[in-house]
Formats: C-alpha cells, structure tokens, sequence
C-alpha cells in the first residue's frame, strides 16, 4: 500500500526562553481515509478535569478524543484502588495501571489512554500526562508541560500539541506498520522529532479555566466524576477565620413577678476562627473519606446592653464547639451525608453586679444532628440540623424551683473556592433553647416558659491543604 506524507505544526516554546513561539514540524503516514484511533482521557481529580475538559474540547488530526467515564469504571472493577492519578503517581503504581489499562482498553474498543495529573505551585502548574498505547504497540510516553494561571488560547493549542506526538505514533504503529523514518524539517529522524514532543519545548503558560469550559460555562464531568463528586472532601486541613454578626432574644412566658427581665440584642459584630481535618480524605477506603474532626470559636467584640432605668453594660458572648463528623457520598451525584456529634459551651454574660436578675446564661451541651453537603460545579452548599441537649444551663437553672431546658439547631452555608487553597463561605445558624419552669406564687421568680433565641451570620475565609 502506497503511503502518502503530511506536515502537522506542533506550537511549543522555546526551552529556558520567555521569547516568541516556535514551531516546528514533522511528517507522518496519512491515514485520513480510515477511521480517527479512539483515544480516552482519564481525570478524577479537579485540577486534572480542567485539562481534561480542554483536550476533549480540541481536536488532533486522526484522533477521537472522549471522556472516560466508562473506562475508569472498569479500570476500579479491574483491581484499580483509589484514583487513576494516584496510581499513575509512583513507578511501581504506573507499571499495575498500564497494564489494566491495555487489558481494560483492548476489551472496551479503546485504543490509547491519557491519564492527566497536575502539580500545583505558586507560580504555575506542571501537567503530566501518561500516554498508553492499549495494543502495547508503542512504549508509554511520559510528557510534562509547566503551565501557569492566566487563561490563554495559544495554551489550549500548546496544551494538545503536547501529546500530539505520542498520540499520532501510536495511530502510525496501528494503522500503516511498518512506519520508515522520514525526516524533520531540521533533518532529524521522525522518532527523533516524536520524542520532542514528548519531552520537548516546553510550552507557554496557560489556562487555568477557572473552574469553566472556556467558553463561560461551569465546568462538567469528564472521565470518572470530579473529586468532590467522588470522595467527600479533597482537603485533609482547612483552618478559617472570619468576621459574624450575632444576635439574642430572650423572652419569659407568663411572667408572674416583676425580676423577670426580657433581653433583645439585635446585632453584635464578632470574629470566628475554625479548624476541619480530615485525616482520611485521600484513602481508597470510601467509608472513612468523610471521617473528621472539628473545632471552632467565636466571639462578640465591643458589645454593650441597656438595662431599663440604667447606663450600658458590658457583654461578653463566647460560643466553643467541639466535634466529628462522618459523612458518606452518594455515588457520583456530588452528595454527601452523615451524622454528626458536637460538644458545645455557649457562654453569654452581662457583666452588671447591680442587676443580678438580667438572663445571662452558660449552656453546656451535647448536639446530635446531621450534615449534608451537596457540590454543583466549584459551589457547595452545607446544610445541617441538630437537637441540642443542655448538659447545664447556670445560673437561669438556679432562679426557679424546677426547670428543663431543650433546644435544635440549624444552620446553611454556600462556599465557593478562590483559587486552588482558598475558599470563601458564607453562612447562617440558629439556635432555639426552650424552657419550661415550675413555680408557686410566694417564689421569687415565676414563670411557666421561656425562649432563648441566638443566630449568627458567618463570612470566612478558608485555607485548605
């Protein structure tokens, strides 16, 4: 069979250079007239799914490019434990993986996978990507691009010209074997250009996407669900500090004498500060990927109360929790849910020596709830809700002659990621303890109830690690 010749341009940079782009070309075996080689693109975790979602949006001269949903599916039903990333992250992991993906690619009609991992730095990030001749054909090409922050087109053009080279010798070794050498336009040999771009120029920076198509649109799942849709947290630590505004309203029912004072604090500013771990985010054991500890404080800064027929008195309110968590995704949907478990000390006093009847309060309590968390895109959405059981409640307990306190708790928050460590978060939490007392006229406080209503609103700002 006579074999016609054609010249691709492949974009890259010059190497150590911040100059101008070069190019340069090499020659192939036509194979336009048969079908384009399939070829899939792997990316289970979110900084992979960006350069996934580029290359499936580009097109290579002979080649199909696909999402690989499907395939990693088989790859986990194989023997593949944790994600494609991972695996392909150690020698010894790359060598399994290859292997299941030739065995896994050959039986699905898949003739060459790419398996994209992303390294992220201050200033850029390096793209590796692990190209896998599934006929065994070719030897895997191991290429790495540095890239950077700025979206870019001439990158996306960079980007495929990457794996451009790997992907077309194996579409060559497939299609018109043997393959003779034919000579670059420097003159070299062909294998010799391949590797070039295997290895090669290395490519301006790029295009981080910014969580979206390209095109303004949210970004999509590509090869097997995102990170967040397929493991419950990315993060193993993430520490917050913030700024709340809080509020307090405590009313007596039925009052039957004239000590028992209402109290309406309608805003209070205050700062947060909180810390999340999650030891086993990154574990092939699914059940214990939301496994995790919690702590968090807050506290109301330069608050001052009016006593009735009296000057400002200082007010001090401090909430501490301490808990864990244990959350479980549902599937790929980007749900996840779970019981959680808190100890909390809700501390709210005003300082009035001369006003000992005014409803400062120590709660001591024991929350039982749960959380769910669902992902769309980069946004999460928090919602939770607890019953709340007052282990004490001085000095309010002391004033009557029987009393008994419960409460419930819930609480909405909306977090989006700000870049690759960072995260904003916005959210609200009510709490409502209701008492009932029992009394007898002649007692020096009377009541049959009351309600103890505290709210804040949260804006934080998250490190995650």
């Amino acid at each position: 069979m006579t074999r016609a010749h054609v010249r691709i341009l492949l974009v890259g940079m010059l190497a150590g250079l911040g100059g101008p782009l070069a190019s340069f070309t090499c020659e192939r075996s036509a194979v336009a007239a048969e079908k384009p080689i399939v070829v899939v693109v792997l990316a289970e975790e979110k900084e992979s799914r960006k350069i996934a979602i580029l290359l499936t949006k580009g097109s290579l001269d002979g080649v199909t490019l696909r999402e690989g949903g499907d395939v990693v599916k088989a790859l986990h039903a194989a023997g593949l434990e944790g994600t494609v990333q991972k695996a392909a992250a150690t020698e010894k992991g790359r060598a399994a993986l290859f292997e299941k993906m030739k065995t896994v690619g050959a039986a699905s009609g898949v003739d060459a996978m790419v398996v994209i991992r992303v390294a992220v730095d201050k200033k850029g990030r390096d793209v590796t990507y692990e190209i896998v001749d599934c006929h065994g054909g070719v030897s895997p090409s191991h290429v790495v691009t540095r890239v950077g922050h700025a979206p870019s087109k001439k990158d996306d053009v960079a980007l495929l010209a990457a794996i451009d080279g790997p992907l077309h010798a194996i579409a060559v070794s497939l299609k018109a074997p043997p393959v003779a050498a034919a000579s670059s336009s420097n003159g070299a040999p062909e294998g010799d250009a391949v590797a070039g771009a295997s290895e090669g120029p290395e490519p301006p920076s790029v295009d981080d996407l910014l969580g979206t198509h390209g095109d303004g649109s949210d970004v999509g799942d590509v090869g097997s669900a995102p990170s967040k849709k397929g493991r419950v947290h990315d993060e193993i630590v993430a520490l917050a500090v913030g700024a709340e505004m809080a509020s307090r309203r405590f009313v007596y029912q039925n009052p039957g004498t004239t000590n028992l004072r209402p109290y309406d604090l309608p805003s209070a500013p205050g700062v947060t500060m909180a810390l999340d771990l999650t030891p086993f985010s990154h574990t092939p054991v699914k059940l214990l990927q939301g496994l995790g500890v919690f702590a968090d404080y807050h506290m109301t800064v330069a608050t001052t109360s009016q006593v009735e027929g009296g000057s400002d008195v200082k007010t001090k309110w401090a909430r501490l929790d301490a808990g864990a968590r244990w959350l479980v995704a549902l599937g790929k949907s980007g749900v996840a849910l779970g019981p959680v478990g808190a100890f909390s000390r809700d501390d709210f006093r005003l300082e009035d020596a001369s006003s000992p009847d005014l409803p400062s309060v120590t709660y001591r309590s024991i929350r039982l709830g749960g959380l769910v968390r669902a992902t769309l895109a980069s946004v999460e959405l928090r919602l939770g809700a607890a019953w709340v059981h007052p282990l004490s409640a001085t000095p309010l307990t002391t004033r009557f002659r029987h009393s008994s306190v419960t409460g419930v708790e819930l609480e909405a928050s909306v977090a989006a990621p700000l870049g690759s460590h960072l995260e904003l978060s916005l959210g609200v939490a009510f709490t409502r303890f209701s008492w009932t007392f029992r009394s007898e006229p002649g007692d020096a406080y009377v009541a049959t109830s009351a309600s103890d209503e505290l709210a804040r609103a949260v804006l934080a700002l998250a490190f995650r690690l």
